[in-house]
């Protein structure tokens, strides 16, 4: 720790270690690991007692070739390069899946969804409720979490569970019915 602080105190190295570091930054994506190693070398170089600033140079000239060095044993492949064969014999490139593909169709159901629920809830009570059914909760796991948040009798919050249940289903009937939707039951 103490030789650190001798490091740390030398700004012309310091100094130094800054720009060679910011010069290789775009290739090297691990800068702080090699400051490290940077840093202990130099640490190592001024507990000996000496203090050369061309010999400490060569020091992080030498820990950042090594780095180099060592980045560039790492190979990247591309996918060009990544080729499979199907069962006829023919070259198949590789093709990484899309992440993003069904997030938009995921977006509007969700958006349809909470419109929904804003139309059939009025109040918290109700738009918890919906969520849970969301959630896939069943109706005496959302009474008994009804009863913790809002206070009440988790039997009577399960039969108005079962009755809101009803209430819905019959407004969303309606609902399709007036839009000329087909509904079918599970």
């Amino acid at each position: 720790m103490q030789e650190l602080t001798i490091v740390y105190r030398d700004r012309s190295i310091m100094t130094y270690v800054q720009q060679k570091v910011s010069e290789i930054s775009h290739i090297i994506t691990n800068t702080c690991k090699l400051e490290r190693r940077i840093y202990s070398q130099l640490a190592a170089y001024y507990a000996t007692g000496k203090s050369g600033y061309r010999h400490a140079c060569r020091l992080v000239n030498r820990e950042i070739k090594l780095a180099m060095n060592q980045y560039r044993k790492q190979n990247a492949v591309s996918f060009d390069s990544i080729v499979s064969k199907n069962d006829f014999g023919e070259s198949l490139k590789f093709e990484p899946r899309d992440a993003l593909a069904g997030v938009e169709e995921s977006v509007i159901e969700k958006s349809s969804l909470n419109e929904k629920i804003r139309s059939l809830a009025a109040t918290d009570l109700e738009k918890f409720v919906l969520n849970a059914w969301i959630d896939k909760k069943s109706d005496s796991d959302i009474a008994k979490e009804l009863a913790l948040r809002f206070g009440g009798n988790s039997r009577s919050l399960r039969i108005w569970v079962q009755r809101y249940r009803t209430k819905c289903q019959g407004r969303l009937e309606k609902e399709c019915v007036a839009n000329n939707l087909l509904i079918k039951h599970a």
